[in-house]
């Protein structure tokens, strides 16, 4: 879709669907990630990351290093230039043990 129709407002990866995956709910883990918009502005691809929930000590570092990865792939296939990337975490949090290391 990208290549077709580089400025719509419709270049989204969910990462989990509630209502398909249904079944993962309240019994197993769901994935922190909800998913990853593409919007190509202004001759450059940019990317927003969308989260549940992230554990800053844990996990923060990977998820955005793995995003931006996942954004140059994107542009490397595409023949896009890399953009703004953007994060919404809902629940960006440090759990008690981690308290000491971070602060």
């Amino acid at each position: 879709e990208l290549r077709v129709n580089p400025t719509s407002r419709q270049l989204y990866v969910a990462m989990w669907d509630p209502h398909q995956d249904i079944d993962r709910i309240g019994v197993r883990r769901v994935p922190c990630s909800i998913g990853w918009h593409f919007m190509m502005r202004g001759g450059f691809l940019h990317l927003t990351y969308t989260m549940r929930s992230c554990d800053f000590v844990t996990h923060w570092q990977n998820d955005v290093w793995l995003a931006l990865k996942l954004l140059d792939f994107v542009c490397t296939k595409t023949g896009n230039k890399p953009g703004q990337f953007s994060q919404f975490i809902n629940s960006f949090h440090v759990y008690e043990k981690d308290v000491a290391d971070v602060f």
